[in-house]
C-alpha cells in the first residue's frame, strides 16, 4: 500500500477455514392423534446465512411446527455451500388411559401412610392434584407422591398429562402392624440358665425392648439367666415412632431340661424314638393313649429351639425331617397338660 508522500505500507493476514457444517435439532413430540409437534434445525459451525427446506410442504423456516407424528427430512445448506441433511422421527404416546394408584400402609400410631399415582400412558410432564377426605375437599398435594397421610381415609388423587388429559383414582391405606415371633431356651432344674427371645417383623426398626419384672426389666431382644417360668415372660416391643406391641403368650416360657443332653435316658414306656443316632430324618411314635402330648420341639446343645410342632390325639407317629440340621446332640421334648418328656439324640453323618 502507497501514501501520496511516496511510503508504502506492507501487511500479511492469515484466514481461517470454518470448521464443517453440522446440524443437531430439537423436537416437540404431538399429543395422540394431534398436529402440534414441532422440529427446529439447528445448524452449528459451517458458514452463516444458512437456509433450510423441508420435506413438509417445502417449508423453509428454520422450525416447523403444526405436524403430526411422522418421519421428517431437512436440508440445510450454509453460504460454503455445504449441504447436511437431517432426518427427524416425531412420535405419538398412547392416550391417557387411566391412573394406578401404589398405597403404603401407615404405622399404627403416628401417619405415616404414602399415596403414588402412576399414569398410564399420555405425555409427559404430569400435574397432580391430591384431595381429602373427598373428591371435592381440599387440597393435600401436588406431587407423584404424597406422605405422612392418614390411612384410614378415602385419598383421591386427578392426573393431568401433557396434552390436557385427566384421569382420576382414589383410595385409603389402612395400618401395617408389627408381628412378634417368640422363641425360649429351658433352663436346668434348680437353676436359672434359661432364656427368651422376641422377633419383630421389620416393618418399622430399629426397635427397643423391655421384658417384664421376673427378668430383672431386661432391654435386650433376648432375656437370658432366666428361671422356670410355665406361663411365659412378658416383654413389650417399641418401634422407631413410639408404637409398641405386648407380648404375654406361652412362647416365652422357660421350663425345665428334665435330662442332659449327654446322659442315657431311662427306658421308654409311651414314646418311641428312632433311629438314634440319626442321619437324616427321626421318627417319634405315641405308644399309649392314656398320655396326648399337644406340642413337639426340638433344641440344640446351646438351648436354642430348632424346630416346632402342634399335635393332635390322632398323631400316632410323627416323621421329622433332619436334612438341614449339623451333627451334634439335641434334645427332642414333647409336652401335654400334665406332664413334659424329653429324650436326647444324636445326629451323625
Amino acid at each position: 500500500m502507497s501514501g501520496t508522500n511516496g511510503c508504502s505500507l506492507t501487511g500479511s493476514y492469515e484466514l481461517e477455514e470454518n470448521a464443517p457444517l453440522t446440524v443437531s435439532y430439537s423436537k416437540t413430540d404431538p399429543c395422540p392423534g394431534a398436529t402440534d409437534g414441532s422440529i427446529t434445525a439447528l445448524p452449528s459451525n459451517g458458514k452463516a446465512p444458512y437456509s433450510y427446506l423441508w420435506s413438509y410442504q417445502g417449508r423453509t423456516t428454520q422450525t416447523i411446527s403444526g405436524i403430526q407424528a411422522g418421519t421428517y427430512y431437512c436440508t440445510v445448506r450454509d453460504a460454503c455451500p455445504t449441504t447436511v441433511i437431517i432426518t427427524v422421527t416425531l412420535s405419538s404416546p398412547p392416550a391417557l388411559s387411566g391412573v394406578t394408584l401404589q398405597r403404603v400402609p401407615s404405622n399404627p400410631c403416628v401417619n405415616t401412610a404414602q399415596f403414588t399415582a402412576v399414569p398410564n400412558g399420555g405425555k409427559a410432564p404430569y400435574s397432580y392434584v391430591w384431595r381429602s377426605p373427598t373428591p371435592t375437599g381440599p387440597i393435600v398435594g401436588t406431587t407423584q407422591t404424597i406422605t405422612n397421610r392418614p390411612p384410614q381415609i378415602q385419598h383421591y388423587v386427578t392426573v393431568t398429562d401433557a396434552c390436557g388429559a385427566t384421569k382420576s383414582t382414589s383410595g385409603s391405606a389402612g395400618k401395617l402392624y408389627v408381628s412378634l415371633t417368640p422363641s425360649a431356651g429351658c433352663t436346668q432344674p434348680g437353676q436359672c440358665t434359661g432364656w427368651a427371645q422376641i422377633d419383630p417383623s421389620n416393618e418399622y426398626p430399629p426397635y427397643t425392648y423391655l421384658w417384664d419384672a421376673n427378668t430383672g426389666n431386661q432391654t435386650t431382644q433376648r432375656a437370658v439367666n432366666l428361671c422356670y417360668n410355665s406361663t411365659g415372660y412378658k416383654v413389650t416391643v417399641t418401634d422407631t415412632y413410639g408404637c409398641t406391641y405386648a407380648y404375654s403368650g406361652t412362647g416365652t416360657r422357660v421350663l425345665n431340661c428334665s435330662k442332659s443332653f449327654v446322659s442315657e435316658p431311662e427306658p421308654d414306656i409311651e414314646i418311641a424314638v428312632f433311629p438314634v443316632p440319626t442321619n437324616d430324618r427321626l421318627f417319634v411314635q405315641f405308644l399309649s393313649e392314656e398320655v396326648v402330648y399337644k406340642k413337639l420341639a426340638i433344641y440344640n446343645a446351646n438351648g436354642q429351639m430348632m424346630y416346632e410342632q402342634n399335635l393332635s390325639s390322632i398323631d400316632i407317629e410323627v416323621e421329622i425331617s433332619l436334612l438341614n440340621y449339623n451333627e451334634g446332640f439335641y434334645l427332642l421334648r414333647l409336652e401335654s397338660d400334665e406332664k413334659a418328656y424329653s429324650k436326647p439324640f444324636i445326629i451323625k453323618r
